[in-house]
């Protein structure tokens, strides 16, 4: 076999990848918590929003349900309490039991633990910056877009975990090196894979942009991007940079 056929054999199969999403990695922990909820109690929608707050794939679930034909919503639905309002407790009930019956994630490695707690902690300074008056962001959208913007790592946790480990054994200083070692092993990046999954899962236009461009400072000298979304970007970078030991 050629050197150039071996380097495109490592390189991953981005069609091959879009028939995984949907199929979210899910937490042990979270499936048992789900499943010690009560349908018929009056505190089942806040049990649902406080955990989807916490847990990157079972809010993208949610939000893709709320923003499906199905739903057919007047506007884009970013907002968990919203999207749980709107697709109904049936909806919301089947979609537990989708999720409880699915396949238990258990991760093994720093790297596959830290997607979480990374995730949560993004989307909280994000919300945290966009509650100043002057940035015009509603803060639930900052929230969700935190929360979200490393979607296509989870994606890959499913389909290539490996993938999620050789990139955080490269070692990185600086924000963009994620993707440039993800480009070196697979050919492409968690944010052009998570984009491919927002825009799958029927997310806001404005959440698989942010997705998708999350590592790119360009955006800011775009004239073609809009003022909110550069400012969005900037907060979301900020916050990718606040802790120069996650920079994932």
């Amino acid at each position: 076999m050629s050197t150039a056929s071996k380097a495109r054999q490592k390189y991953l199969d981005l069609n091959a990848i879009e028939k995984h999403i949907g199929q979210f990695p899910m937490l042990p922990g979270v499936i048992h918590q789900l499943l010690l909820l009560d349908p018929k109690s009056d505190t089942f929608f806040e049990a649902v929003f406080i955990l989807a707050r916490t847990d990157p794939p079972l809010a993208c679930l949610i939000l893709s349900q709320a923003n499906s034909a199905t739903s057919a919503p007047g506007h884009p639905i970013y907002d968990l309490r919203e999207a749980l309002t709107r697709i109904g407790s049936e909806t919301v009930v089947k979609l537990v039991t989708e999720v409880s019956v699915g396949k238990v994630f258990m991760p093994s490695t720093e790297a596959e633990k830290s997607l979480w707690a990374h995730s949560v902690r993004v989307a909280n300074e994000v919300e945290r910056a966009c509650q100043h008056e002057d940035s015009k962001i509603p803060p639930e959208l900052g929230y969700i877009c935190g929360l979200l913007h490393d979607l296509g790592r989870f994606v890959l946790l499913q389909y290539s975990p490996q993938t999620i480990n050789q990139a955080a054994a490269a070692g990185w200083e600086m924000l963009d090196d994620l993707p440039k070692a993800e480009l070196h092993l697979i050919g492409t990046t968690h944010a052009q894979i998570g984009y491919i999954a927002a825009k799958k899962l029927n997310l806001p236009k404005i959440i698989c942009s942010l997705i998708k461009h999350h590592h790119d400072a360009s955006i800011a000298e775009s004239s073609k991007a809009p003022e909110r979304f550069k400012t969005l970007v900037g907060i979301t970078r900020n916050a990718l940079l606040s802790n120069p030991n996650q920079l994932l």
